[in-house]
């Protein structure tokens, strides 16, 4: 393909990818409670809800502009899968993860929803404590988002330069020197929802996330190892998995 032609093409995928990512955005958060809720207005009559879900779906938007293309031109986690597996295993092994991703935000934000209807969890106390809380929780889904849109935008322009060979990941500045910041930015955005929303009850569900999110890593980083060999192992040793400064 031309080169031109691959950059068009590129910039329609990320017009592809950002409508997608409003579209799922939306499908995984606003519509779930909504649903849940049975009225748009016990939603929408929160300011620091409707704050929250505005951000949600820009960060949406740069999350489908950003993968898109990731998927489209390869990626070294895909193209390490076994060339011998037929197409549809091959499909299925690269959308099983993001596939159980999407479920699980999907029922972390119906857990939310649900909570709020059966008044199960909701934080108590008067309209000004309430609001305290509600305003903490947007403010630290806020830095979760805002993490996760830098490392994507990051890791897009990172990706640029390795396919004109000029990057290697022994080169790259981490940022919190995290060598996955898209995890640890979701997980700090996973504390903040339930508390934008009002209850506390879906916090439980963390520990586990967190130690799914290691297992996942753990797998990804062997991919890596085996691609970029000695110049991975100084990156890790200089780097921390997903919690800065500590893990």
């Amino acid at each position: 393909m031309p080169a031109i032609d691959k950059k068009l093409y590129k910039i329609w995928l990320i017009f592809r990818g950002a409508l997608l990512g409003v579209l799922l955005g939306a499908a995984l958060s606003v519509l779930p409670i909504c649903g849940i809720r049975r009225a748009t207005q016990p939603v929408f009559s929160e300011p620091a809800q409707v704050i929250f879900f505005a951000e949600w779906l820009i960060v949406s938007a740069i999350t489908g502009g950003a993968l898109l293309p990731k998927f489209a031109f390869g990626d070294p986690l895909l193209d390490s899968l076994p060339k011998s597996l037929s197409r549809g295993k091959r499909l299925f092994k690269q959308l099983m993860m993001p596939a159980a991703a999407l479920l699980f935000l999907l029922l972390y934000f119906a857990a939310s929803g649900l909570c709020q209807r059966l008044d199960l969890g909701v934080i108590r106390g008067d309209q000004i404590t309430v609001q305290m809380f509600r305003f903490l929780g947007l403010s630290i889904a806020t830095a979760g988002l805002l993490l996760q849109s830098y490392a994507l935008l990051s890791s897009a322009k990172t990706n640029s330069k390795q396919e004109s060979g000029t990057s290697d990941p022994s080169l790259d500045s981490p940022f919190l020197q995290l060598r996955h910041p898209c995890f640890f930015a979701t997980l700090v955005t996973l504390i903040g929802i339930p508390l934008v929303l009002g209850t506390w009850y879906p916090l439980f569900a963390l520990p586990g996330i967190f130690v799914v999110m290691k297992w996942i890593v753990a797998e990804q980083e062997k991919v890596l190892l085996e691609k970029f060999g000695s110049a991975y192992e100084q990156y890790q040793s200089s780097t921390h998995r997903l919690l800065p400064y500590f893990y």
